[in-house]
């Protein structure tokens, strides 16, 4: 799954991690997509992928 959301070249950070999830991935989207489509088209069509959690940042401190 993380070498599929690499290749796609739309992460711009890609995470293995422990616990209750594996990967973890970090997207920047322009203003004005539609975050559940761009998840949908280009997160949730990878092979393997069973469930996807999004989460949403505004702002870095």
């Amino acid at each position: 799954v993380a070498s599929a959301l690499a290749d796609r070249e739309i992460a711009s950070e890609i995470y293995s991690t422990a616990g209750h999830y594996d990967v973890l991935a970090k997207f920047h989207v322009e203003d004005g997509v539609d975050i559940g489509h761009f998840v949908a088209e280009n997160v949730q069509t990878i092979p393997d992928i069973q469930d996807t959690r999004t989460i949403i940042t505004f702002k870095a401190f």
